[in-house]
């Protein structure tokens, strides 16, 4: 088979363009967490058998399966096993886009946690769904946030202390650590205000056929019926005098 690189964040646009629907189609990330999102991307776009390599890259390394050799630049040619693992001791964080934030709230509910290191007050006012208010002090010094199977995501104002603090906790753990990109000011900026702005009707815009609208209403003012002629008074009868 035919081993292609195409990012999550473009998949379902470009899946199409370079995949046949019809013909299975394995999804591979580092740990089979994007991958697994992938796999319902897929689906979406009409392939019909996607699935999701159990344990990603890092199972297939550990596993000891074959690889690809890959090119550099100081030392010639390095065997990718030996590189993966390297790579894998640094325990560098993941950085998580909000579309992909997104349709992890969406479609994996439940398999991740999400830790929000902004102050109280703007926790308060905003936070993602499902978003933890955790001090980024707490956050470094608890070890209880190293443990996990599940991937913990990290989100701050605009995405510097969270990667930072991803980047502390990838040292210590091997749990799975992300960082929101642009912090919960990219994601209400890309995804909420999105989200709102597609469901407003704009002054010059035109409801779709079929869509629920409410009708315009008549501001022209309702003519009064004209008022009803009152019936003229009888007539009394003149009164005879007594001397006729």
């Amino acid at each position: 088979g035919e081993v292609l690189n195409i990012p999550l964040d473009v998949l379902e646009a470009k899946a199409a363009q370079r995949l046949n629907r019809n013909e299975p189609v394995v999804a591979v990330c580092n740990s089979a967490f994007r991958s697994s999102l992938a796999v319902g991307l897929l689906k979406r776009a009409g392939f019909k058998r996607p699935v999701s390599m159990l344990g990603g890259a890092e199972a297939w390394v550990e596993a000891g399966f074959p690889v690809v050799r890959i090119a550099d630049a100081s030392t010639g040619v390095v065997d990718a096993t030996t590189a993966a693992k390297e790579l894998r001791n640094y325990g560098l964080p993941e950085r998580v886009i909000p579309a992909q934030l997104q349709q992890m709230i969406k479609d994996l509910p439940g398999t991740f946690e999400i830790v929000d290191i902004r102050p109280a007050d703007q926790v308060r006012d905003y936070n993602p769904t499902g978003a933890i208010a955790v001090g980024i002090s707490d956050l470094l010094s608890n070890k209880g946030w190293l443990v996990g199977e599940v991937p913990l995501v990290i989100v701050d104002r605009d995405g510097t202390l969270s990667m930072i603090a991803a980047g502390i906790l990838s040292q210590k753990t091997r749990r799975p650590i992300k960082a929101l990109m642009g912090g919960v000011e990219a994601y209400w900026r890309d995804v909420e205000t999105g989200f709102i702005r597609d469901r407003m009707l704009l002054p010059d815009e035109t409801p779709k056929s079929g869509a629920n609208v409410m009708p315009a209403r008549d501001l022209k003012p309702q003519q009064s019926a004209p008022p009803t002629p009152a019936a003229p008074a009888s007539a009394k009868p003149a009164r005879k005098g007594a001397g006729c």
